[in-house]
This record gives C-alpha cells, structure tokens and sequence, in this order.
C-alpha cells in the first residue's frame, strides 16, 4: 500500500498542498485541478526529485522520503521526454529495464499496439509529439514498477491513440497490479476508471 500521510509540499511563492492518500495494488488514482496548482509538483515529491515541507509517504512499512529516487519502486513518465538525444529508441527504451527476452517481446507488443515500432533505430529529435509520447509511455511501463506515475501521458494524441494506450495501462495494471496515478487536464473516464480521485485547488 502507497501511503501519503499529511504529505505537504511547495515552491517558493505558491500555496502550500497537503495531500493524503491510501491506494492499494491495483488501483488508478486521478490527479486533478488547474495548471499551476501543483499536480507535477507532486510527482515530483513522490519521486523524490523534490522535498516536502512535511508529513510521510510510506510504501508498506518504509518511509520513502529516505529513500534517493533511484531507490524508490516508481516508474515516472515526465510531460516531456527525458531520452538522451545520442541514443536511439531502441537504446533509450531499454535503459534501466532489465534486458531480459520477456521484456525484449513486450517492448514489440507495446511498440507494434501504438504503432511506433518502424521508429526503434530513430533518434529522438526526429520524433513528432504524440510519437515521443507514445515511446515513453512505453518505457514507463516497460520499467514493470509497482508504482507508476503518469503525468498527461495523452497530451498529444488522438482519440484513437488515447484509447489504445489506455488499453495499455489496463493490461499493465492486471497482469503487474501495479499502482497507476494519472494526471490529465482531459476527460479519461471513457476510457480508463478511476478508484480514487484527487483535486488540488
């Protein structure tokens, strides 16, 4: 169980947010409000790319926040792309993933399902928005955390492609059970249920 327990956390100059949350395997949680009014922030607390000014987040009986963020069993996928501009797809795709056969034949499945296989030996720099985005969903899944955190990962697509990637992210929550928080300013309940909701304002 991901615990946030009166989680609070800020920039200089902005409101302070306290968060509390319990969320079992399994389950998707939305983060919701304005622009601006911290939901990245969150993540990146989470993640531990940013302190809060106080309160927990325990993942089972462990405390997170003395956890670095390589040591914390989350998978992130950034509103933009963090591959390294000299490696191909293919390479960025398998960079922290276990190099494994399974993996190597999901990596296909996911690559064929959102149509952006033909693009694995391409660099980055020559992808459109909605094919980075596509790509990194992937290698955010690929990572097999049991926590993964989605920040507007349907931002640049199309009906069609935000209905397949969320095909997706059900696949990975059945067969990993792992724990999904999405942000998205869009309407997901068509095609994604959420079991708990969270609005900052």
């Amino acid at each position: 169980m991901l615990i946030l327990d009166r989680l609070a956390y800020n920039w200089p100059g902005s409101m302070t947010q306290v968060i509390n949350l319990k969320a079992d395997l399994g389950q998707l949680i939305v983060i919701s409000g304005p622009s601006g009014i911290g939901k990245s922030t969150l993540f990146d607390v989470i993640a531990g790319f940013h302190k809060p000014s106080s309160g927990n987040i325990m993942w089972g009986d462990k405390n997170l926040l003395v956890e670095p963020p390589w040591l914390r069993p989350i998978s992130v996928m950034f509103q933009s792309d963090n591959f390294f501009p000299h490696l191909s797809i293919r390479k960025n795709l398998m960079l922290g993933v276990k190099n494994s056969k399974k993996l190597i034949e999901r990596m296909h499945y996911y690559m064929n399902f959102l149509e952006v296989y033909d693009l694995l030996n391409r660099q980055p720099e020559s992808l459109s928005g909605g094919e980075l985005q596509r790509v990194s969903l992937i290698h955010a899944l690929m990572r097999e955390m049991p926590i993964l955190m989605l920040d507007e990962p349907f931002s640049a697509l199309d009906l069609d492609m935000v209905e397949k990637s969320s095909q997706l992210i059900k696949e990975d929550m059945q067969i990993n059970k792992s724990i999904h928080l999405i942000i998205s300013h869009q309407d997901i309940t068509p095609f994604l249920a959420a079991d708990q909701i969270i609005e900052l304002s």
